[in-house]
């Protein structure tokens, strides 16, 4: 569970707070530029720690970051591999390049998330330890090779052909058709330019498991956004804690030439722990425009009306999930699952109290500066009259 911690959190929700649509333009004007820049620092100092160890019961131990292969010496399937055991043999004469290479990142990537790269010298790894594991399980069907699903062509073609000079000149050059992964993904593995073509404003979305990176922005039109805390109310199921009650309300306008009709809807959820970070989340997914859009009614049939965008809110306070209200036990789940699915994850709420944070700062620094250059100015003026 993510704690608020400063101001922010010391400040609650017992008063009416609004989003405005000038909070969302100051959050992306600061993303845009500031933010992305300090991503692509960060993220290069990352170098994953590269280790060849042959350990007492004579397996060998390769790790990159937190990837590891290991391979029995002694074990029949692994002294039966001409071609793993060419690259075992010279491994640890490659350590210093498998470093250069691991710290050789893209930037229009890095501006928005981590990631690493994946090797052919890894890749090979990677294959034999599979084939190496259904081996030893007597399943007969080998693991294919691995393809980039944004191209459709093999990460590495033909890679049990590579050379020891094939190996070692992948490693030390750069190449567009490097292969790359993304940094909280499992065994999601991309050409390097195909990745980079699925780069959106501040975000990527990953081709596989559709995880976003970066901050998702959507289409909702302009509103606000206002939360509340009754604490004579109560929730189906949380008769210990008061109520959250959040009013949205978007007026009627135009986009695109067309008219649409704007709406207002009013939320609850319960003034518990949970209750709290999830309308933190929702406050994200607000400012970032994802949690209505302009489309067709469910319940009038009307088109170009503003509606829910996908993340489900409880309009009651009871009657369970059949009337959108509560008791519903995995509705909080449900809702970090749906808010996830646009990007919006409890690390954000830290995160944007930290941007917060660092705006207030650097307007005090401002005011700082001002004032100290009225202070001079003034003593200038005050020398010059004495003279």
């Amino acid at each position: 569970m993510v704690k608020r911690t400063g101001r922010t959190a010391r400040k609650g929700v017992n008063k009416d707070e609004q989003i405005e649509p000038q909070v969302q333009k100051r959050v992306q004007t600061r993303g845009t530029k500031e933010i992305q820049e300090e991503n692509v620092r960060k993220n290069k100092e990352k170098i994953e720690e590269i280790s060849v160890i042959k350990n007492e019961k004579n397996e060998m131990v390769i790790k990159f970051g937190k990837r590891e292969y290991k391979f029995d010496l002694q074990d029949e399937n692994v002294q039966n591999n001409k071609k793993l055991l060419q690259v075992l043999g010279k491994i640890e004469q490659w350590v210093d390049l498998l470093k250069v290479k691991s710290g050789n990142k893209n930037e229009n990537i890095l501006k928005i998330t981590d990631h690493f790269n994946f090797s052919a010298v890894e890749y090979l790894l990677y294959l034999s330890q599979e084939n190496i594991e259904r081996a030893q399980k007597k399943v007969k069907q080998m693991h294919e090779e691995e393809k980039c699903c944004i191209c459709q062509f093999e990460l590495y073609e033909k890679i049990n052909d590579f050379s020891e000079e094939q190996f070692e000149k992948q490693l030390k050059e750069n190449d567009e058709e490097d292969v790359v992964g993304l940094s909280m993904c499992d065994g999601h593995f991309f050409h390097q330019n195909c990745l980079i073509h699925c780069v959106e404003y501040k975000h990527i979305k990953c081709p596989i498991c559709s995880r976003i990176y970066g901050e998702m922005y959507g289409d909702q039109p302009d509103g606000t956004m206002k939360s509340r805390v009754d604490k004579n109310f109560r929730c189906a199921g949380y008769e210990n804690c008061g109520t959250i009650i959040i009013n949205y309300h978007f007026p009627s306008g135009i986009r695109n030439g067309k008219h649409y009709s704007g709406t207002g809807r009013t939320a609850y959820l319960p003034d518990n722990e949970e209750g709290r970070e999830c309308l933190e989340l929702l406050k994200i997914g607000f400012e970032r425009k994802l949690l209505f859009t302009i489309g067709r009614s469910v319940t009038t049939g009307q088109d170009n009306t503003t509606v829910w965008n996908g993340v489900h809110h409880k309009t009651n306070t009871s009657g369970g999930p059949a009337y959108f209200g509560y008791p519903d036990p995995t509705y909080f789940n449900r809702l970090k699952l749906e808010l996830a699915m646009k990007g919006v994850y409890p690390k954000d709420i830290q995160n944007q109290d930290q941007q917060k944070n660092d705006i207030q700062d650097n307007q005090n620094e401002q005011k700082i500066d001002q004032n100290a250059n009225i202070k001079n100015a003034t003593q200038k003026k005050g020398r010059g009259r004495k003279k």
